[in-house]
């Protein structure tokens, strides 16, 4: 396992497919570098809003599940990723929330060059909704794949994380599988040159996906993440922006319940862990 080094000058992007996803993977690197590089090298965007999370809404709203509600929790799940990124020293500014459907961008990445519009089972939106920092779009594959490659051409990024593209959450995998798709292009030639850095979360186990240990080392990474020629980093958090990070993780009272043990582990972590993806 390497050590991984961010120097100042890297510009970093981080994708995330739902809210609490930025701060679980990478809120150690978030805080490291914001302090030594400032605001214009870092952006952060979450994809979807998290709002089919329906055990989440109901643990949390405890009223019955309509649409209503469930775009009630979307809110709830961008104010404390918010909150968050707050207690990380990351400004509103920096932060974009796209609003594309939760549980929906398999889809969008199955019809990446259709224009086959997605409807939410729980929202009923058929369009981006409760965007921060972000236009409005129509939930299509091709939709979503415009607003990557803006997002490439305007800022520039020359290191990205992003989940790993063999993640047992379908979200994380399409997602990952949208980006490095983009890359492949040759109009990418035109870009920085830059790293992609994957962040393992959610591992195939039977009968339902496991989260990873981010307090224990996995032996295993390798193979239960497979990817040809990848290496794997450790990115060290010293006890103070271990500290930081727990208290930001805190602020997702939502998934309090169902996500309590990975949220427990991602606080105890000393390390951050990555696969540098083959370029």
């Amino acid at each position: 396992m390497h050590e991984l080094i961010i120097p100042a000058h890297e510009r970093i992007l981080i994708l995330a497919p739902h809210p609490d996803d930025e701060t679980l993977a990478t809120g150690g690197v978030l805080a490291a570098h914001h302090a030594r590089a400032g605001p214009d090298r870092l952006r952060v965007i979450i994809v979807t809003n998290g709002e089919a999370s329906r055990l989440a809404a109901w643990l949390t709203l405890r009223r019955p599940m309509t649409s209503t509600r469930l775009q009630m929790l979307a809110l709830r799940r961008q104010q404390e990723t918010l909150a968050a990124m707050d207690t990380l020293g990351i400004h509103q500014t920096q932060i974009e929330f796209w609003g594309f459907p939760d549980q929906g961008i398999s889809f969008l990445w199955t019809h990446r060059t259709r224009d086959d519009r997605y409807r939410s089972p729980h929202t009923g939106f058929d369009h981006t909704h409760q965007v921060w920092n972000a236009a409005t779009r129509p939930y299509t594959g091709p939709a979503l794949a415009h607003a990557l490659w803006h997002t490439l051409v305007t800022f520039r990024p020359t290191l990205i994380f992003i989940p790993h593209p063999e993640d047992a959450h379908a979200d994380h995998r399409a997602l990952a599988h949208f980006l490095l798709w983009l890359l492949a292009r040759p109009q990418a030639s035109q870009l920085p040159l830059c790293r992609v850095l994957a962040y393992p979360m959610w591992r195939p186990a039977f009968p339902r996906r496991r989260y990873v240990r981010l307090d224990k080392l996995d032996p295993d990474l390798d193979a239960r993440f497979p990817a040809p020629g990848q290496q794997w980093f450790a990115f060290p958090l010293a006890p103070s922006l271990r500290t930081r990070k727990a208290a930001a993780l805190r602020h997702f009272r939502t998934q309090a319940m169902t996500a309590r043990g990975l949220l427990r582990a991602a606080s105890r972590a000393s390390q951050e862990i990555f696969a540098l993806l083959p370029s």
